[in-house]
């Protein structure tokens, strides 16, 4: 019985090693990344959050983005198991890596005057708009339901029906201001059905949804992170409730630690 038990904890503790012997640490820099890259070494990042979405993570394995730099998009993150979580994190020096929700419209022939002050985006939008930022956050758009209510300057209005972007300005938008950000009505780290994941030293901003959602979640630590600029998205895309949480749990979340941001 004692040598028995003396060789199962043997193999459990190979087996252990054997599967922490697997995790990786992969870096991300949006700047000097490549996709095709390994990913595996600092001198050969990978490149986009779609690269890191379409990846298949295992328990022990680290995402490093570089500080310093900004990635646009939604991070779909992998679980880890009860060993080890999968973490996401920074590398190098300098502020957190920044993970925007939003889409940058700088240009002024991304806008085009239709008369009184009102000018439209030229792009259509598959889901609401939340937020509009402008130069870094030292002003913010006014959300309304229909045009009429468009009056005042940065004034803006999704219209459901055709998909598009109006606001209200006394010229083109983009001649007041060198940055407009437009927050989209997602999730910035979408983490629905995922368990055993940690993030830390990220910053997560622009976002017209919840900077961390989604639901049926166990194991997740959320640890020095920034969240700024989050939310106002229609919930039901029917013009009547905005929403967005900077860090949102629901349906069967258990076991969730946040601390430090």
């Amino acid at each position: 019985m004692k040598l028995n038990f003396i060789i199962i904890t043997v193999l459990t503790c190979i087996l252990f090693i054997s599967l922490n012997s697997e995790a990786t640490t992969y870096y991300i820099s949006s700047n000097g990344g490549n996709d095709a890259n390994s990913g595996i070494s600092i001198d050969l990042p990978w490149k986009t959050i779609n690269q890191v979405n379409s990846f298949a993570f295992v328990a022990g394995d680290s995402i490093l983005f570089k500080k310093n730099e900004i990635w646009r998009g939604q991070l779909l993150p992998r679980s880890g198991n009860s060993s080890s979580d999968v973490y996401h994190g920074a590398y190098s020096s300098g502020k957190f890596p920044t993970i925007l929700g939003s889409l940058c419209f700088n240009n002024p022939s991304d806008w085009i005057s239709i008369g009184g002050n009102i000018w439209k985006c030229n792009k259509s939008f598959l889901t609401d708009i939340g937020n509009i930022i402008f130069n870094n956050s030292t002003a913010v758009g006014f959300k309304k339901w229909n045009l009429k209510e468009l009056q005042n300057q940065n004034e803006f209005w999704y219209n459901l029906s055709s998909r598009e972007l109006l606001i209200y300005s006394t010229s083109n938008p983009a001649s007041l201001y060198s940055k407009i950000e437009l927050a989209l009505r997602k999730h910035i780290i979408n983490q629905q059905n995922t368990s055993f994941v940690t993030y830390e030293n990220i910053s997560i901003k622009y976002g017209g949804a919840h900077g961390f959602g989604g639901g049926n979640t166990t194991n997740i630590t959320v640890k020095s992170c920034e969240i700024s600029y989050i939310g106002g998205g229609d919930l039901n895309m029917d013009g009547k409730i905005r929403f967005g949480n900077g860090i949102e749990f629901w349906g069967n979340a258990s076991n969730i630690i946040v601390e430090i941001c």
